[in-house]
């Protein structure tokens, strides 16, 4: 379905529609129809015609309705009688909500609490159904978790939820799916979404279970003090939709004991700093977010919440520690303390959370009680799992206790030294206890940070980790080599930083014995790497990075040589801060961006031409041409900046036929600049030796930008174009008179409509002539302390 055509059913044939709904509502292009099917079909999809989501919807419903009579009872369904005038939603989103399951119809009508262009993850909401008891776990069957997804992904099959544009993680719900949910809410869900006034109170029914609000400037719990005494409230779901922050710094003791009836309770974003003992009260509490607020402790009392499933602490910074008797806690599944970095170690009731699906930090005390092999009666444990403070960690059987390997639904592991080691023998125990820490080959993303050891331990970059798809190694100071990270077959994108020891990349880093390394790499990073000089490639000449889109090169100040030259599908090549480096551009036939700085210099990059190459930043401090073979290869760039060239001394280029936008700063020396008819936009800045600008070619140019560049004493009508509609200067000690006197300006870009001039204080006048000012609907003038007339 994700390639089916954007386009309107209605502006199709018959035969065409027909075709391009039954691809939806039956995700087959070959599917045959019985007759009287295929009529009956028909017949439902005119009654829909016109709306998009109407018809997108139905073919999620009929998706999963194969045989005549469920068709014929659309078809003979009494809500299209419905007057559209007395409903706001389509009868064909009401018949698809009919249609659906009853334990998908719970879930659908609780997502009226959302407020419309509300974005939402899926663990978001399946974590919501489960507090409320959506789903039954029996042993041995799917999990609560997993029934959650299902139900989900079925929602989002039928289209009641789509994926946004910007995050394929987060969804929302067409407006209209929005009214639908409201409607089968049935007065069981209450959003608040009115701005309160003074003392203006709402009204709240006592048949009201869900309540939610979205989150703005509302006054805190005063609002809510006066819920009715008789009341069920199972849900309080505050819900963000702006940065604003709640203006309450505390919660009422009485405000809690009268919602004792509660399942989900979120106060996300309150500027509190205590949470008060009554909250132990909730017995029925399962889950609790009390993330982004100022707490620094949880009360005893929240031990006792013993069906809590999720607590949710994420980005409380002054929280030091979680509850002392949290081994109480036995339902807990749920636990993420993302950015608590103040925990100083974790408590040893943690190992008695069986059940514990989520913790997204395990932090190492110095204190004997805080063990990592406490992470061995944890089997349950998914996603991502963060190991800090290793440093801390000298018991290799600890490590070995932790029993990793066996964690088969980790997806992401992440393990940090947050301070190094000086002893040798603490170094050489760090590299036992990140041997005994391998995890299970089931594992998609590894992360090592600040490892303190000299080396790695043997299974780091074995070809049985055939699932890793990201790996980031940061901060492992003393490691003078790499792994064999050639050897993981599915890896995707590769980080290096701060590995400030190693000197060479080469065949270890490929892996000696592996006949096609790297055969997924996508994206490659080497950053901060002060002791790397040399590249060596590896044997297979023709292979080295197959698949390679994007390079990365930053700060590393040694290196040079040469770069890898079998590249064919580098897209994306960036270089910055490698001083010793002629950086050579072998054949990228697919290269689109290309950023060279603080290099020594551009080598030849031989007879081609980059034909795709649309963006391209060039800063090289000593460099005095731009070499003409070089320029060629540039000329279907349309964005180029050029920085720092501080020995450039001309910029004459007829080879640029393609260039839109040009970028020109910090270049100290250059004296002539002369473009093409293409240019759109032009920015110069700090180029103090510039003394001629022919531009006036420049036939496209709309917006130009010139500062800080003394040596332009007047810039006269010969020099910048007809069309030119926007001109900003800046900063010219020495500027006089904007156009030379003496001469006629009607001609003096007559399409200007917005000039800004500022910081120039020998600045007299504007022209000899008032013809400039025709045109004009914008002219400022700032700090130009002699300027006198406009003409």
């Amino acid at each position: 379905m994700g390639t089916t055509p954007t386009y309107e059913l209605k502006e199709l044939s018959n035969d065409a529609c027909w075709n391009l709904f039954i691809q939806r509502a039956l995700g087959s292009t070959n599917f045959t129809a019985h007759p009287e099917l295929e009529e009956i079909g028909r017949k439902i999809l005119d009654k829909c015609k016109g709306s998009p989501l109407a018809e997108k919807v139905l073919g999620g419903l009929l998706r999963t309705k194969h045989d005549h009579d469920k068709w014929k009872d659309g078809l003979d369904s009494k809500i299209w009688s419905i007057p559209k005038e007395k409903s706001s939603i389509f009868p064909i989103l009401k018949l698809s909500y009919q249609y659906l399951p009853s334990h998908l119809k719970r879930c659908f009508a609780y997502c009226s609490l959302l407020p419309k262009d509300y974005k939402f993850e899926k663990k978001e909401l399946v974590l919501l159904w489960m507090a409320e008891g959506f789903f039954q776990e029996t042993k041995g069957n799917k999990s609560m978790e997993d029934l959650g997804d299902e139900c989900f992904c079925d929602l989002l099959r039928r289209s009641f939820f789509q994926q946004t544009s910007s995050n394929d993680s987060l969804f929302i719900m067409h407006d209209l799916i929005n009214d639908l949910a409201q409607w089968a809410a049935r007065g069981l869900c209450y959003r608040l979404e009115d701005v309160l006034d003074g003392n203006k109170q709402f009204e709240i029914s006592t048949k009201v279970r869900h309540f939610s609000y979205i989150r703005s400037l509302y006054e805190g719990m005063k609002r809510f003090e006066d819920f009715p005494k008789n009341m069920h409230l199972r849900t309080f779901l505050p819900l963000p939709i702006n940065e604003h922050g709640y203006l309450t710094n505390y919660i009422p003791n009485c405000w809690l004991p009268q919602l004792r009836y509660l399942r989900v309770l979120s106060l996300y974003g309150y500027r509190f700093v205590e949470v008060p003992n009554s909250i132990g009260d909730l017995k029925y509490l399962r889950y609790l977010n009390l993330s982004d607020t100022k707490i620094t402790s949880l009360p005893k009392s929240i031990s006792s919440l013993f069906n809590l499933q999720t607590l949710l602490l994420k980005g409380c910074n002054r929280l030091i520690k979680l509850p002392v008797k949290i081994g109480n806690m036995v339902n807990l599944r749920h636990l993420d303390i993302t950015n608590v970095n103040s925990i100083i170690e974790m408590l040893v009731g943690i190992k008695e959370l069986k059940n514990l699906q989520t913790l997204s930090n395990f932090v190492v005390g110095k204190d004997t009680r805080s063990k990592i092999g406490d992470l061995m009666n944890l089997e349950s444990l998914k996603g991502t799992l963060c190991i800090s403070h290793l440093e801390n960690m000298l018991d290799v059987e600890d490590a070995r206790r932790a029993n990793l390997i066996c964690k088969k639904n980790l997806d992401i592991l992440v393990m940090k030294w947050e301070s190094e080691l000086d002893d040798l023998q603490d170094t050489r125990a760090s590299l036992d206890i990140l041997e005994m820490l391998r995890p299970s080959t089931m594992v998609k993303e590894i992360s090592i940070d600040g490892y303190v050891g000299m080396k790695f331990p043997t299974w780091f970059g074995h070809s049985s980790f055939s699932n890793v798809v990201c790996l980031r190694i940061e901060r492992c100071r003393k490691c003078t080599s790499l792994p064999a990270i050639g050897k993981l077959s599915s890896l995707r994108d590769l980080v290096l930083v701060g590995l400030s020891t190693v000197r060479t990349v080469g065949l270890v880093f490929y892996g000696e014995d592996c006949p096609k390394p790297f055969q997924s790499l996508e994206t490659l990073c080497f950053k901060d790497m002060q002791e790397w000089k040399d590249w060596i490639p590896c044997k297979v000449e023709y292979e080295e990075l197959p698949h390679l889109r994007e390079l990365f090169i930053f700060q590393c100040p040694k290196l040079q040589g040469k770069l890898p030259h079998h590249v064919p599908l580098l897209e994306n090549f960036s270089i910055n801060g490698c001083e010793q480096l002629d950086v050579s551009i072998p054949n990228f036939p697919k290269l689109h961006a290309l950023e060279i700085m603080g290099c020594k210099g551009v080598e030849s990059i031989g007879t081609f031409e980059l034909c795709l190459l649309k963006s391209t930043i060039l800063s090289i401090p000593y460099v005095k041409s731009l070499k003409e073979e070089f320029m060629h290869r540039l000329a279907k760039v349309e964005n180029l900046k050029i920085d720092n060239c501080k020995e450039l001394t001309s910029l004459w280029q007829d080879e640029f036929i393609s260039l839109v936008t040009l970028d020109i700063r910090n270049c100290l020396s250059l004296v002539n600049i002369s473009m093409t008819s293409t240019l759109r936009t032009l920015n110069i800045e700090d180029c103090n030796g510039l003394k001629s600008l022919l531009i006036s070619d420049c036939t496209c140019l709309e917006n130009a930008s010139i500062r800080r560049c003394n040596s332009l004493t007047l810039i006269s009508r010969g020099q910048l174009p007809q069309n030119l509609k926007t001109l900003y200067i800046s900063d010219y000690e020495n500027l006089q008179f904007l156009v030379d006197e003496g001469k006629a300006s009607s001609n003096f870009s007559s399409l200007l409509e917005d000039l800004f001039i500022q910081g120039c204080p020998s600045l007299k006048c504007l022209s000899s002539s008032g013809d400039l000012l025709t045109m004009l609907k914008r002219l400022q003038i700032l700090s130009c302390i002699e300027f006198t007339s406009l003409s």
